[in-house]
């Protein structure tokens, strides 16, 4: 059996003093954190149960399930779009979810000659059974007690007209709608309209910067453009009008110019003509959102929606373009079922259920967002920042509107639990009434088991609330490892792989392998079973897969390039020692370049950081996060308030150096040699001396894309050497200025023993 240490990582990537002290040990099983009260009261055990008996199984729990559906990946899809209850229901001779004999990178098409629409399976239902019934609950940033509240009835009324105004104004099926807004109300309206015609909405948030903006705008090609008027900073409301002049002046002169509808945003504004806290648009910009709806407003037409196919374009998202133009990634119809898996079996949402998922409209969560309105569950929408005027922002609304699934981000958790390290502290989560909330999940980054066990230490009626760490990606709209509700959590683990997805943890090093004809290729092995880190890599189609990339050529080289070109199998001749690109061959499997472990004593998941950005001193692999849950674990976390960690290779090194930035806790002068001794040496301890970095300086600051996310790979590339183009999805690409230094560090011995420092 296999021994992990305090993190969960096998007892052979440790240190040879730890694996001596503990290899006569027991294994050590990750501490129990939670588990349901009553597992087979759950939508997912009930959902088993419904397979049992449909297809005389015995499956026990969320793994067998789990293991039943990629096994019988038509079976399970097929019932799943039943259970489910989307319409229209699928012709009863359909006997596959998807063609088996095209190529998981042709990207079968799920449901092919089916068609449906996403909007009408977000709406009807809803509005049909409890049309007076809260819907959206929209808030905006210090204005938390005069929320506006939107019912079925009123969200039916809101979707119609707008789509009136839109077909008004010449929108047609498979034509783009892009918003420059923030996660509000008319957000939705807009999203919802446009998909029942059958078009194509793509979302910008406005806090995005210009380049980033252009970016996106130049290569999707909008008939329209709908923005806000202003958005949130820190307590003030920032003007759009000259960044929208700035953005429609620089596209192209080849590209038509997008008729532009500004939105105020205040309650209500498609009531609003001339908006008192703002100044007048100009004629030669846009027009206000009332003057937009105004001929439909009068005689709206029946709400009516465009059936399409399954593959048929939905969202446009974007990939984070941090050193280069995004990819434009094609999300379709067919990925409600997906997002309906999600909210009900793994998430357990219900019509009773109140969901604050804090994103921006830039972020998948959004798209997410709306998978969870899927279920009629009420959804409160936020435009601002969670810790303006400080971290309690978020529980207060959590509080207010009695949450019951929230959704948020291990950051802000570890920014809530600096801000509030005294029980007596006003940000304190036990100074909130929280007894509504049942589950919480995180993303975005790895939740640290010593975050877990602060946030159950912490958190009022905690022992009664799910905490779940989940792991998807901006690709596929949704999770490949998601929330298991009547199974146990582990500390530092997320729980399970998401139902119908064939995911594997694939070995990153290729062995030679020789069949019975005597041909020779390349092989990689599975690491799932043994605990060791590998890259996640999905086997089999699932519906949310793009369906393309958004200006990609007719061979789908991009998007080939992203997902399914990363493990060639074939070997050049021994006459010819080179392959031209086009003779490679490749395992017929989604890769998704996450450094990923599972244990295979209960079954958990850790995501260690980015295949491409695995730090690789020596030839020994890890990840950042593996570094990240030393320096975000008590006691470092009182003393650093963040941290970034990347390896360095210029063209000269012969072997990759790591290096760990920090940057001090407010209280906290300077991180002195004493600090740095004893991060060293939990390091040393937890991990092994090998994974502790060889360089560690402070830092001014750290930067993150506008979706929270640390920005290793760009830090990576200039602290190596390399020419870099930052986009504006960093919020702070200023920083970036402070790391091109570290490019030209070098090792020096200095003092006694085996000390070393770093010099410029």
């Amino acid at each position: 059996m296999v021994v992990y240490n305090i993190i969960g990582l096998p007892l052979e990537y440790c240190s040879a003093e730890y694996r001596s002290m503990k290899r006569n040990q027991a294994p050590r099983i990750p501490q129990v954190l939670w588990q349901p009260k009553d597992p087979e009261n759950t939508p997912i055990s009930t959902y088993r149960r419904h397979i049992n008996s449909k297809f005389d199984l015995n499956l026990r729990n969320s793994q067998d399930l789990h293991k039943w559906s990629v096994s019988n990946p038509h079976d399970f899809w097929i019932d799943l779009y039943s259970y489910t209850k989307i319409i229209p229901p699928l012709p009863s001779n359909v006997k596959y979810a998807f063609d088996r004999n095209v190529h998981f990178r042709d990207i079968p098409a799920f449901f092919s000659g089916h068609k449906l629409n996403f909007a009408e399976n977000l709406l009807m239902t809803h509005y049909l059974r409890s049309p007076d019934a809260i819907a959206l609950t929209g808030l905006r940033e210090t204005h938390l007690n005069d929320p506006e509240h939107i019912t079925w009835r009123e969200l039916h009324h809101l979707v119609r007209i707008a789509r009136a105004a839109l077909i008004h104004h010449g929108v047609k099926k498979s034509d783009v709608v892009a918003v420059l807004m923030s996660f509000s109300v008319w957000t939705i309206v807009l999203f919802l309209a446009t998909a029942s015609i059958g078009g194509i909405f793509t979302s910008i948030s406005p806090d995005m910067g210009l380049s980033g903006c252009l970016s996106r705008l130049t290569q999707v090609h909008p008939v329209l453009f709908f923005t806000d008027t202003d958005y949130a900073v820190r307590g003030t409301r920032s003007l759009l009008l000259r960044k929208v002049r700035d953005i429609l002046t620089k596209l192209p002169a080849s590209q038509h110019k997008p008729m532009t509808v500004f939105v105020p945003t205040t309650h209500a504004p498609h009531t609003i003509k001339h908006p008192s806290h703002n100044p007048t648009i100009p004629s030669d910009l846009g027009i206000i959102l009332s003057s937009f709806l105004d001929p439909t407003i009068s005689e709206p037409s029946e709400l009516t929606f465009a059936y399409v196919p399954t593959t048929h374009p939905l969202f446009i998202l974007y990939s984070s373009g941090t050193t280069g133009p995004p990819k434009c990634i094609v999300s379709p119809h067919i990925s409600l079922l997906n997002y309906r898996k999600i909210s009900t079996l793994h998430n357990s949402l219900t019509p009773q259920d109140v969901v604050f998922q804090y994103t921006s409209t830039s972020w998948v969560l959004f798209q997410v967002a709306l998978g969870h309105l899927t279920n009629g569950a009420r959804l409160i929408t936020f435009d601002g920042n969670p810790l303006y005027p400080d971290a309690s922002t978020p529980l207060q609304i959590c509080e207010k509107f009695g949450v019951t699934y929230w959704g948020t981000s291990p950051r802000y958790l570890l920014e809530l639990e600096q801000q509030s390290s005294k029980p007596d502290s006003p940000t304190h989560p036990s100074k909130f009434d929280l007894r509504k909330m049942r589950m919480v999940t995180t993303t975005g980054a790895p939740l640290l088991s010593s975050q877990m066990h602060w946030f159950y230490d912490s958190f009022p009626n905690s022992k009664t609330i799910h905490l779940s760490s989940v792991a998807g990606g901006t690709d596929i709209a949704s999770s490949w490892i998601a929330s298991d509700p009547a199974g146990p959590l582990h500390e530092g683990e997320m729980q399970m792989w998401a139902l119908g997805h064939d995911c594997d943890i694939l070995s990153q090093d290729a062995e030679v392998i020789k069949d019975a004809k005597g041909n020779t290729r390349l092989d990689y092995k599975s690491l799932a079973g043994t605990g060791q880190p590998g890259e996640l890599v999905c086997r089999k189609p699932i519906p949310s897969m793009p369906v393309y990339f958004w200006g990609d050529d007719e061979k789908k080289s991009k998007y080939l390039d992203a997902y399914f070109n990363r493990f060639p199998t074939s070997l050049p001749s021994k006459d010819n020692k080179t392959m031209k690109e086009e003779d490679i061959q490749y395992l017929d499997i989604w890769a998704q370049h996450d450094l990923t472990t599972r244990n295979p004593v209960t079954s958990g998941l850790q995501i260690l950081g980015r295949s491409d950005t695995t730090l690789n001193p020596s030839g020994i692999r890890f990840g950042s996060s593996e570094i990240y849950h030393i320096i975000e674990s008590p006691p470092f976390n009182a003393l650093i308030s963040d941290s970034l960690c990347v390896g360095r290779r210029r063209t000269h090194d012969n072997d990759e150096a790591v290096f760990l930035f920090l940057i001090p806790a407010k209280h906290v002068a300077t991180i002195d040699d004493a600090l740095l001794d004893k991060i060293r040496g939990a390091i040393r301890e937890n991990l092994s001396a090998r994974h502790v970095p060889k360089f560690m300086f402070q830092v001014r600051e750290i930067p993150y894309t506008i979706n929270g996310k640390r920005v290793e790979n760009v830090v990576k590339k200039i602290i190596s050497g390399q020419d870099v183009t930052v986009s504006s999805t960093i919020t702070n690409p200023g920083c970036l200025e402070e790391y091109k230094k570290f490019k030209d560090v070098e090792r020096s011995v200095a003092g006694s023993g085996t000390r070393t420092r770093s010099k410029l």
